[in-house]
């Protein structure tokens, strides 16, 4: 049996101990964290800025309500600082690539990922990132590798689902063109998929009318972009399912992110015996390329070491 922690009752405690002259910082963290819980992002990031000589996890956190008030500049420079205080951290690494990435700091996201690397916690993390960063120097102003196209060529198809979901879910449709094109191409060079279904989803936050049509615009969007490149529209559709299917039932930015993305299901001619056809490539969702539990996560909800809330590596065969 799960037992659901009640963040109100935690709130009313820490609250009275404040009142009776508790402000030691484990106090105070533990406080904002329900105050995150419950939604008091503002009354959250003020307890934490009462932290003298605040460690990493303190910034982390900062950070992290910074960024879900959309000030990125601020989230920016509390990851850094919680960088300065624990280089090795992945954690404050990684939120500071996305904070870069959603801010539409493309170069400073393209230093922050290289930043990124030498502290993926998996061999298939670091792979991961890598492609990332390649398709970042794809766009404006970068210096693609030399080998950029062979990198790109060997992608797994659950390593290209999984940038799809990223790129898409962060609206970022420029980085995610390349990727855009070699579904084209493998839908096209596979008749057996007589119908592809285009599926959008967004994370909790947000009126339940606004999240159902935001996934139905990011599934259209990924769906036109497909017949501009010649897929019939006969095999294709789209749909969206608003904030009703979670991948992933946690409160973290991660999470959230991972919640906003496009999915498809595939549906295959059969042969007679009703066997499908072999050697087409599967384009069904990876429900197993996502974190479980908050410990699989990069961004951390709770202190505790970095190395705790660091992405493990569970895909087979390539990234998680």
């Amino acid at each position: 049996m799960t037992i659901k922690p009640r963040w109100d009752d935690a709130a009313r405690l820490f609250e009275q101990a404040t009142r009776a002259g508790v402000h030691d910082a484990p106090a105070l963290m533990l406080q904002a964290l329900a105050y995150k819980h419950l939604g008091r992002t503002g009354e959250a990031r003020q307890l934490l800025t009462r932290i003298n000589q605040p460690d990493a996890n303190v910034l982390i956190q900062r950070g992290l309500l910074a960024f879900k008030e959309k000030e990125f500049a601020v989230a920016a420079d509390d990851f850094q600082a919680a960088l300065g205080r624990d280089p090795s951290s992945f954690v404050a690494a990684y939120n500071l690539f996305l904070t870069r990435l959603w801010d539409n700091k493309i170069d400073l996201a393209r230093t922050a990922l290289a930043s990124v690397l030498p502290l993926a916690p998996s061999q298939g993390e670091r792979r991961f990132l890598e492609l990332v960063l390649v398709l970042l120097h794809l766009l404006p102003g970068g210096t693609p590798p030399p080998e950029a196209t062979a990198t790109l060529s060997s992608m797994s198809d659950e390593e290209e689902r999984r940038l799809l979901e990223l790129f898409i879910g962060l609206g970022r449709f420029d980085v995610a063109y390349p990727l855009l094109s070699r579904l084209a191409k493998l839908i096209a060079d596979h008749p057996e998929y007589v119908h592809v279904s285009v599926e959008g989803h967004a994370d909790e936050r947000g009126p339940d009318d606004f999240n159902q049509k935001l996934s139905e615009d990011r599934a259209r969007a990924v769906m036109e972009f497909l017949v501009k490149q010649g897929i019939p529209q006969a095999r294709l559709s789209s749909i969206g399912y608003g904030s009703t299917r979670p991948l992933v039932d946690k409160k973290s930015e991660y999470a959230l992110l991972l919640n906003r993305r496009v999915e498809f299901t595939v549906t295959r001619h059969l042969k007679a015996d009703g066997s499908p056809v072999v050697g087409a490539p599967s384009l069904n969702p990876m429900k197993d390329m996502a974190p479980t539990n908050a410990d699989d996560a990069p961004s951390v909800d709770e202190p505790g070491p970095a190395s705790d809330s660091a992405p493990k590596d569970k895909q087979k065969g390539g990234a998680k």
